[in-house]
């Protein structure tokens, strides 16, 4: 169920139908957004709506000012209290963006924390979406999810002269202990609007004896400057349990992206910890560039022999890059990576190391050929000579059943015939970008005529002189 703005007639009427027991003793997932956006950006919206000129969109709008507006905080209490009837709630989502109404949405926290007794006995999963200033309201020690294993915690902060670690040490960590028996999943999330030094949480944090799965996003201004002594110390302990790690390393927003020297960074202590029941491993940077790959595949080498889930969708890796990244691999089952270019010799690569890979995942600046020179990433000539190399090959012997593209370049041309040529390539494969790989080869005879001789020579190779 969402409730996403109470300004919103049909989130109120949302709410107010949970008075009904029965009905709200069915739901079992809530992702809540009292206010999306602040009084001065509504005010904004109002004035844009007000220069509308289609008849019916204007008498949309004006029924739902009469209808909306914001209710009295009596009224949202009272709608707030029906959460109270969700006794079997076992997902709970609650966020308040840096854009929405905080002082607004302060005054909900009263009732929705009221609510929690209801379903504490029945929660597994919570995501807090909200900014610092409003943890010490929502959070107290004393509250405590006997069944929560999942937890995910965004980091930001509201006031930019607001000190992160008070709050963390204050509200944050002691929830998150009161919960050490129970957590088999902890997700932690610094957006990219804002940096804040987590090591002080990581120290405070104690031993997890269920956790398995550990996901970190940092947002950071440099990679030289970043603390990660807390964080070493918590891996530690967790060394030998730990089976999914996500790690991803953004760089604050509005900043250039910043080449960083991978050996280096990886030689921090952090990164010497052993994972020995390692199973999945997720390694990203966005708005770091590591140009050689050396540190970042040395890195992954280290768990190769017991990873069955790869993604290094963050760091874009040249052909000579993922060569040395698949060398002796003798478990993995998926890969996420993103390289300049998906051209047949990739896939020969892949299918040649990764003989037992069942699920591939690739981004790319653009489909192309192997064989050169090519203008720019959008040349016709890249997908033409695909599509011409990619005929002369079948990967029957491969694994593998899944395969999902995503192309950057949004003027790479000829994207459909370069999909039915993987299609064609690809007998053993039954999904591609998400539908039945026999849906790619079915012929459109609405446009024939106006298919080129090239492009039907593509697949139809065989066919003498094609008029």
């Amino acid at each position: 169920m969402y409730v996403y703005d109470l300004d919103d007639p049909l989130a109120r009427e949302t709410l107010a139908d949970l008075d009904n027991t029965a009905g709200a003793g069915c739901v079992r997932i809530l992702h809540i957004r009292p206010y999306v956006s602040s009084f001065h950006m509504r005010q904004e919206y109002k004035k844009k709506t007000k220069k509308v000129t289609w008849v019916s969109i204007k008498h949309r709008f004006s029924q739902c000012r009469r209808k909306g507006g914001r209710g009295t905080d009596r009224e949202i209490r009272a709608l707030l209290g029906n959460l109270r009837n969700l006794k079997n709630l076992e997902f709970l989502d609650i966020q308040c963006h840096l854009s929405d109404d905080i002082a607004a949405f302060r005054k909900t926290i009263p009732p929705i924390r009221v609510s929690w007794s209801s379903y504490s006995s029945c929660l597994r999963r919570l995501i807090l979406k909200v900014p610092l200033e409003c943890y010490e309201a929502l959070l107290s020690p004393s509250i405590v999810f006997p069944r929560l294993s999942d937890l995910s915690v965004y980091i930001f902060a509201a006031d930019y002269s607001t000190n992160p670690v008070e709050p963390i040490r204050s509200a944050l960590v002691p929830f998150i202990n009161q919960h050490v028996n129970s957590l088999e999943s902890i997700s932690i999330i610094t957006p990219e609007t804002g940096t804040a030094d987590l090591s002080p949480m990581f120290f405070n944090l104690k031993y997890f004896p269920r956790l398995s799965k550990l996901h970190l996003v940092f947002c950071a201004l440099s990679l030289d400057y970043i603390n990660l002594t807390g964080l070493h110390e918590f891996f530690s302990a967790h060394s030998t349990q730990l089976q999914d790690v996500v790690l991803h390393f953004n760089r604050m927003i509005g900043l250039k992206a910043q080449n960083f020297h991978s050996p280096t960074f990886f030689s921090l202590p952090v990164f010497r910890v052993a994972f020995p029941a390692l199973r999945s491993l997720d390694l990203g940077f966005t708005g770091f560039r590591d140009s050689t790959g050396q540190g970042t595949i040395s890195y992954v080498h280290r768990f190769r022999e017991r990873l069955s889930r790869l993604l290094l969708n963050h760091t874009q890796l040249s052909i000579g890059n993922v060569a040395r990244l698949t060398n002796s691999f003798s478990s993995l089952r998926y890969l996420e990576i993103f390289v300049y270019h998906l051209s047949p010799t990739l896939l020969d690569l892949l299918s040649t190391k990764l003989v037992h890979l069942e699920d591939l995942r690739i981004t790319c600046i653009c489909f192309s050929g192997s064989q050169g020179p090519f203008q720019s990433a959008d040349d016709p000539a890249r997908t033409d000579k695909f599509c011409a190399e990619m005929s002369r090959r079948m990967y029957v012997d491969w694994a593998l059943r899944t395969l999902r593209t995503q192309v950057i370049s949004k003027a790479t041309k000829n994207l459909p015939l370069c999909k039915r040529a993987l299609a064609t390539s690809l007998p053993e494969v039954e999904t591609i970008d998400g539908l039945p790989r026999m849906s790619f080869l079915v012929e459109d005879t609405s446009n024939i005529t106006h298919r080129s001789r090239w492009n039907l020579s593509v697949f139809e190779s065989d066919v003498p002189n094609l008029k």
